[in-house]
């Protein structure tokens, strides 16, 4: 299996998704706002600030869940949903990953999981209030929408120190039918500067920091092409480069197609989108006390969350 074996297009072939398709998931994804997207960026921000958090060794920085747990918790219950806080504890770690799930009407069984970890560095903004305020409006959108599989939405904890609530999620979910997993990790900085962007080894991405990466494993070639054709059909069109790549972590240069909590889903084989503003290769607050809600750029966290809303609804919702 090659490290990198295509860029992706942003504008696929259009019999990916049906003219029907695509204008039914637009319409879906029209229902992301702005203005919630803010708000819940700032409401988990403010919940990080009031938390002392725990020092981790080796990496000496606050790490802060208990307060955001609490507060995104409370922001589910505010939609009508209910948490199953998933408890796992072992080798000195308690995880607690936060679980939603939104029946399917024909296939339940069948299950599209989108994720975001909740767990951060100081405050979080980018890393991953954005991601945590994208599930909200993926929860808020198609809780109330009909769609023939399960969308799982699924909050991890503990990402920042080993993908530890991730890892033994999967393990303990590996008989599920998964037929799709979709991670955010950091979705909300973008740069129209040029010189904003760096590319990590194997990569070779545009100099100016305004897209969203997306990388798919093999198995999900054809789900990134989907979101590829729906990025390009947004009304306001987002800029996407993506990647096909390895599974594993054995090859030389793959590690940063893994440094998210798709990597365990990837390594069981799942077909798995992970969504991305680059982190440290194009914000230089990434885990830092200055990654803060003003740093992001709303419009593009915007164009992102309905991208997300507008794939799972329409993965969701597609025929077998």
């Amino acid at each position: 299996m090659s490290l990198l074996v295509t860029l992706l297009a942003c504008a696929p072939a259009p019999e990916l998704l049906t003219d029907g398709q695509l204008s039914a998931a637009l319409a879906v994804a029209a229902e992301v706002d702005t203005q919630r997207l803010t708000d819940d960026v700032a409401r988990m921000v403010n919940a990080h600030a009031a938390d002392p958090g725990e020092v981790v060794t080796p990496w000496d920085r606050p790490l802060k869940r208990r307060d955001g747990e609490v507060a995104l918790t409370a922001a589910f219950a505010e939609l009508g949903l209910t948490v199953t806080v998933e408890d796992d504890s072992g080798e000195g770690w308690e995880v607690h990953n936060l679980v939603v799930e939104l029946p399917g009407t024909s296939r339940p069984e069948e299950i599209v999981l989108v994720s975001a970890h909740y767990d951060v560095w100081y405050q979080g903004a980018d890393d991953n209030s954005s991601g945590v305020a994208v599930l909200l409006e993926l929860a808020r959108a198609l809780s109330t929408k009909e769609h023939a599989r399960t969308v799982r939405i699924v909050a991890f904890d503990a990402e920042e120190v080993g993908l530890i609530g991730s890892a033994r999620y999967y393990r303990r979910h590996a008989d599920d039918d998964l037929r799709l997993v979709i991670n955010m990790d950091s979705v909300g900085f973008a740069s129209s500067e040029p010189g904003s962007q760096y590319a990590p080894p194997g990569f070779t991405l545009p100099d100016v920091g305004d897209f969203i990466v997306l990388m798919a494993n093999d198995v999900a070639a054809r789900e990134a092409l989907v979101l590829g054709q729906l990025a390009g059909a947004l009304p306001s069109p987002l800029a996407l480069q993506g990647a096909v790549g390895s599974d594993d972590h054995r090859s030389p240069g793959t590690g940063d197609f893994h440094r998210s909590d798709h990597s365990q889903a990837w390594t069981q084989g799942t077909p798995g989108l992970f969504l991305t503003d680059t982190t440290n290769f194009r914000n230089e607050l990434y885990h830092t006390e200055g990654d803060l809600p003003d740093t992001l750029d709303y419009g593009f966290l915007t164009q992102v969350g309905q991208l997300v809303v507008a794939g799972t609804w329409a993965i969701a919702e597609e025929g077998p």
